[in-house]
């Protein structure tokens, strides 16, 4: 009976682990699901932001999230949808900001 339960296991940590990889391999959330607009804006935006600051901004977002890319953009667009002209550095300073005002 307890090889039953190790097959058990071991199947789980296989699935979690594929559901990891796979989540890991997924894209990230672009401007291919944003209205016109939308995209135009956020291009904008990354026009002009430097990408070397952006990238060390989203890895210090990402660190205090977990490593969880899903919920760094989430933090990133709330930011967008509440400063809809902001740059993307200052999106992602907000969402720094916010983030460490609600985790203390």
């Amino acid at each position: 009976m307890s090889g039953g339960w190790i097959i058990v296991a071991i199947a789980i940590v296989l699935i979690f682990a594929a559901l990891w990889a796979f989540r890991k391999g997924a894209p990230m959330a672009g401007s291919a699901g944003l209205s016109p607009g939308r995209a135009a804006e956020s291009g904008r935006r990354t026009a002009d932001a430097n990408p070397s600051e952006i990238a060390a901004l989203r890895k210090n977002l990402r660190i205090k999230a977990l490593g969880n890319d899903a919920l760094v953009d989430r933090l990133v667009q709330a930011e967008r949808d509440r400063m809809p002209g902001a740059s993307e550095s200052q999106c992602y300073r907000a969402a720094i900001e916010s983030w460490e005002r609600d985790n203390r």
